[in-house]
């Protein structure tokens, strides 16, 4: 007995899939640990304040490890401030590299899929920061986001 197998018949190239599960993936996290820290990330602004470590938390997490006062509730909140802050730095560079490579309305469709997920798991619309990416569309070409990622120094 023979069996044709047909695979089904996907209109997305394979590296599309694979970033978008990606994007889901990393953004389901950042939008997690916005919440669990209060972060906001509905502006450019409240982006920038975590990628330059501008949020109260840091310094407060800095205070308290120079001082050796850094109990086990400060230690997880600090480990997770800086997992938010690598991770919205490793979405940054996944959508480089997808906008590179692909086009803005491929990276706007993905984004908004991924926006409509977390809302369907419950987040509040932007709570992933992935809503910016419709401003950033409607930016004048020339004008800066302000969203490079920091040197490393």
């Amino acid at each position: 007995m023979q069996h044709s197998f047909s695979p089904s018949v996907s209109t997305e190239p394979e590296d599309l899939r694979r970033a978008e599960a990606s994007l889901t993936a990393l953004t389901e996290r950042i939008a997690r640990l916005a919440s669990l820290l209060g972060a906001p990330l509905a502006t450019w602004d409240d982006l920038q304040k975590v990628l330059d470590r501008e949020l109260p938390f840091f310094a407060r997490h800095q205070a308290l490890a120079t001082a050796g006062w850094m109990q086990a509730a400060e230690l997880r909140e600090s480990r997770d401030a800086e997992e938010l802050r690598a991770l919205l730095l490793m979405r940054c560079e996944l959508m480089t590299h997808l906008l590179q490579t692909h086009s803005l309305e491929d990276a706007l469709r993905m984004a908004s899929g991924v926006e409509a997920q977390l809302q369907r798991e419950g987040f509040r619309p932007g709570a992933g920061g992935l809503t910016l990416l419709e401003l950033l569309s409607q930016r004048p070409s020339g004008s800066s986001t302000n969203l490079d990622p920091p040197q490393a120094g």
